[in-house]
C-alpha cells in the first residue's frame, strides 16, 4: 500500500480507517508505517477562508482509500 501511496503523493484522496471514519485531504509525505494528510478545515467566524491541519495517520490503521473520482478535486 505504501508503495501505491508515493505515488498519489501531492493527489487528494479520502481515506476510510478501521473505525468507520473518513478523512478527506492531500498526501503530502508517505513514511514506512504512516501517510500525513493536509486537509482543509473550516475557520473561526472571525476569520476568511479556511486553515490547513495536517493528519499523521498510521496505515495498519487503514482499511481502503480512493481517488480519482469527479467528487474528489486535484
Amino acid at each position: 500500500m505504501n508503495y501505491r501511496l508515493r505515488q498519489l503523493m501531492g493527489c487528494e484522496v479520502e481515506v476510510q480507517l478501521e473505525n468507520d471514519e473518513t478523512v478527506r485531504g492531500v498526501i503530502c509525505y508517505v513514511g514506512s508505517n504512516f501517510v500525513e494528510l493536509l486537509t482543509e478545515c473550516p475557520a473561526n467566524k472571525r476569520e476568511k477562508g479556511s486553515k490547513k491541519h495536517s493528519f499523521i495517520l498510521s496505515t495498519d490503521r487503514i482499511n481502503k482509500f480512493r481517488y480519482g473520482y469527479d467528487d474528489l478535486k486535484h
